[in-house]
């Protein structure tokens, strides 16, 4: 991550990311819409959250790509339309970005 923004990225299924994010969800009662966390594995590969934000964060793009399409969840949602969300989703995704200049 550099200045908010994700850099390198690669989708995986970890279990003990997986039971903080469940974690995060559970402590927060009464929350609506799309929220991010940023967590670090330590040398035993548990997991500690050390940010939580109630919006749209850097890595969005990825897991848009992966398969989680909140926008169109909460769009649903929102309009009591047939809700199409799957908790399946794709290992493996990998996102680079670059900054680039732009002369005119």
């Amino acid at each position: 991550v550099r200045d908010g923004e994700v850099c390198f990225a690669v989708t995986e299924c970890h279990e003990n990311l997986q039971r903080a994010a469940e974690g995060v969800v559970s402590s927060m009662s009464g929350v609506k819409g799309h929220i991010c966390f940023q967590a670090i594995l330590d040398d035993t590969e548990k997991a500690f959250v050390f940010e939580i934000n109630g919006r749209f964060g850097g890595g969005y793009p990825i897991a848009d790509k992966a398969g989680c399409k909140s926008v169109r969840w909460i769009l649903e949602e929102t309009f009591s339309l047939p809700l199409s969300y799957s908790p399946e989703w794709k290992a493996g995704i990998k996102m680079l970005r670059y900054d680039d200049a732009v002369f005119t």
